[in-house]
């Protein structure tokens, strides 16, 4: 199967570097190309994700609902981007870890970046008939300032709060490293 791809901006990488690459591919093929002076050729869809409908599919610990030994993370559990990518597998890192600890996973709170991730991937952050689509960190999925503050500092007063509570949590949840010491032996020659 290959990669569809689309390529927008019509600037010297693109006509240097990406198109060519692209022709060239045997795993990619051009489907879309677009400039401001673009004339429509066929409508359609070039950025299109597989993802799970996670909030129906998966545990509260990112597990799946009929196996429970498999664990998902990342754009497949309808997160987008690299950070939240990388934020969601040190979510399911965190339920393995508190599984095999024998321990339950506490998701970090709501009030944080990485608990309003959280609370996407499991449908807490949405309405039952919520049509289920990948979304990065935006301000929608926090819980408001509980203070009232003037628009202007809405989000600081919002990220603030997500410091605090995400460094009590991570200190309430940290398990500390254990590393041995290696034991020096002799050499002998």
């Amino acid at each position: 199967m290959k990669l569809r791809a689309g390529v927008v901006g019509l600037g010297k990488q693109a006509l240097e570097d990406h198109i060519p690459g692209l022709h060239a591919s045997d795993g990619a093929k051009l489907v879309a190309i677009c400039d401001e002076n673009a004339e429509i050729l066929r409508l359609g869809q070039v950025h299109r994700n597989t993802f799970l409908a996670a909030p129906s599919v998966l545990n509260r610990d990112l597990s799946l609902k009929g196996r429970p030994l498999l664990f998902f993370a990342g754009q497949i559990t309808g997160v987008e981007g690299y950070v939240e990518s990388c934020a969601c597998g040190y979510l399911v890192a965190q339920a393995v870890l508190a599984r095999l600890e024998g321990r339950p996973f506490l998701p970090p709170p709501a009030t944080t970046a990485l608990g309003a991730l959280y609370r996407h991937v499991t449908g807490e952050a949405h309405p039952d008939d919520y049509d289920y689509q990948p979304s990065n960190v935006t301000f929608g999925l926090f819980p408001p300032a509980e203070a009232r503050v003037p628009k202007s500092q809405r989000r600081t007063a919002v990220a603030d709060r997500a410091h605090r509570d995400f460094a009590a949590w991570l200190s309430a949840n940290s398990t500390p490293a254990s590393t041995p010491t290696p034991t020096p032996t002799a050499v002998t020659t």
